[in-house]
């Protein structure tokens, strides 16, 4: 937000430019309503400085010329540099005699007129003496709190935006307590004004230096010499701009309280570093393979007079690519790490450079560097679990229901794909539906007196494969109702099923019947019964422990239900 901005919108730059005259009559052309009150003496500051202590970044002179210098010593502010504001029934209501050089310093004030009791403000710009495209300001100062406004800028010489707030105070908050500031970037038209922000927080009652440097595609700010923000991006203003100095009225508002805004001196550089331009390719582009990845380095080349934002890197072959960011007056980016690559593979690197006015060309090509990796590994054997459902397909079958799990971990790229096989009977190996990302599977064994084994292999992203890891061999034994093994006690009977295995099936009401079976070398196990409405529990016991009442009972009859499944501790 600028004080001058309704100017902008009614004058023309060429004229308001001509000269004090003409910038005055330019300012009083602003028609807005005399604000009255009764002032309040402004918030105590400490007092003048007895030397100006600049604490401002050391000047880059390969970049900066002198301009102009004031250290506001004299009686009156040197018009041959300045142009003060005086406009008292404008919209910001300037009054030239709100200017105030003595002590060492340059005072703008907001203080109600002694004659009319309105409240006035002040301003002034160096319009004349600091017109340039590019520049950098050190501005020596302080400000009472209080809730008028103040703010130090640049103004479009020609039009606007652009505009670049370096110091901008509003009415209230910390920004009235004067505990931060902000500093504001505009760019874009007068239409839709688009902007960049940056906040500082500091104490600026007490006197600080506030630094701006504006060059091509980047701006800067410091305070005391600190860096204290930045925005590097082709929306920088690259038309000219001239400083001015204001205080004004509160935002659609009257001030309550009187406020000072002193200036120690001011300090402004032309900008010498050249033409802006494209930046030129790195050069000396070296590579250092790693895990799936490679290390690659380079030497900057020339900026182009503007900061590079961006570094390219592109692999071959594939011309896969990755980017790394950074500007903002840091230290230039001399490496980035290339990752996702494919063991095994022969490459070569190529490095661009971009900043706000283009792209480099591509490097010459880094020397060939041959990736290394590490596969992913199988750290759980697959295999295969009863799972609930019915035993055989039908009455005269015996397949059954398993699934079959395994786990993996990554080598050096996350697992991409698994593969699982299996084999019946020692014949030969088939592969076994896996969904994609999975590590379990659906799978059924063809029929009792099966032998079967499972085995996985992982693949990870960067196409490294692992070796097949065997699981154990298993064998599916189904023990009828009808065999020998079964010991009964009690009153079973047996009937006939047609779909039960075998025919027939046995039955008992009473709680003390009991079937037992010995498993030799069972790893897991199940029970298998008809089920339905007529139906009740029978008591699971293992090696003489009861386990569990298995369920028998069901609303619909069924047949080689499988009621309970067990394992067994290898």
């Amino acid at each position: 937000m600028s004080a001058l901005r309704s100017a902008a919108s009614l004058t023309g730059r060429t004229r308001y430019l001509a000269g004090a005259a003409s910038l005055l009559s330019a300012v009083a052309v602003l028609a807005g309503a005399a604000q009255t009150g009764t002032a309040a003496a402004a918030t105590p500051l400490a007092n003048p400085m007895t030397a100006s202590v600049i604490n401002a970044p050391p000047v880059d002179a390969t970049k900066w010329a002198p301009l102009i210098t004031d250290d506001f010593n004299g009686t009156s502010v040197n018009t041959s540099t300045w142009s003060v504001f005086d406009a008292p029934t404008g919209q910001r209501h300037h009054v030239a005699r709100n200017v105030v050089e003595a002590n060492g310093f340059v005072s703008l004030k907001t203080v109600v007129d002694p004659v009319t009791g309105a409240w006035t403000t002040a301003g002034m710009c160096a319009c004349k003496t600091t017109t340039q495209t590019y520049g950098r300001y050190d501005m020596r100062m302080r400000l009472s709190a209080g809730d008028s406004r103040a703010v130090a800028l640049l103004w479009g010489a020609n039009s606007w935006p652009p505009e670049i707030d370096f110091a901008e105070f509003g009415a209230s908050g910390p920004k009235g307590g004067r505990q931060s500031f902000t500093q504001t970037v505009h760019y874009g038209t007068s239409a839709q004004n688009y902007m960049i922000h940056n906040l500082i927080n500091a104490d600026m009652t007490q006197w600080h230096t506030v630094t701006l440097e504006w060059a091509p595609g980047q701006v800067l700010y410091f305070l005391d010499g600190v860096p204290a923000g930045s925005a590097t991006t082709s929306n920088i203003p690259l038309t000219p701009m001239w400083l001015g100095l204001v205080t004004s009225n509160t935002q659609g508002g009257t001030p309550t309280q009187s406020v000072d805004f002193d200036i120690d001196s001011i300090d402004v550089y032309s900008y010498i570093g050249g033409v802006a331009g494209a930046p030129t390719a790195p050069t000396a582009v070296t590579a250092t393979s790693g895990d799936s990845a490679a290390t690659v380095n380079w030497t900057p080349g020339s900026d182009g007079n503007s900061p590079v934002t961006a570094y390219t890197v592109t692999a071959m072959p594939g011309g896969a690519t990755t980017t790394v960011f950074g500007a903002n007056g840091t230290a230039p980016i001399t490496a980035a790490n290339f990752t996702n690559l494919t063991p095994g593979i022969s490459y070569t690197f190529t490095v661009s450079a971009t900043n706000s006015f283009g792209t480099s060309p591509a490097s010459d090509p880094s020397a060939p560097v041959t990736v290394t990796g590490a596969p992913p590994t199988i750290t759980i054997a697959p295999t295969p679990a009863i799972v609930r459902g019915v035993v055989g397909s039908n009455a005269t079958s015996t397949d059954l229901a398993t699934n079959v799990g395994f786990a993996t971990a990554p080598g050096s790229a996350p697992v991409c794909s698994n593969r699982l096989q299996r084999s019946i009977n020692g014949g030969t190996w088939t592969g076994v539906t896996l969904r994609s990302g999975y590590t379990t599977a659906k799978d059924r064994l063809p029929a009792a007196g099966t032998t079967v084994q499972y085995e996985a292999q992982a693949t990870g992203c960067n196409g490294l494969v692992s070796a097949w890891t065997t699981g154990p061999a298993l064998t599916y034994r189904l023990t009828d109702d009808k065999d020998p093994a079964v010991a009964y006690t009690g009153g079973w009977a047996t009937s006939a099923c047609s779909t039960c295995v075998g025919g027939s099936t046995h039955s008992s009401s009473s709680r003390n019947d009991t079937a037992a079976v010995t498993l030799p070398s069972a790893s897991a196990f199940g029970v298998f019964a008809p089920v339905g409405p007529t139906h009740g529990a029978v008591k699971v016991y293992v090696d003489g422990v009861f386990v569990t009442n298995a369920a028998t009972y069901a609303t619909k009859a069924q047949a080689r239900q499988l009621v309970y499944i067990g394992t067994f501790a290898a």
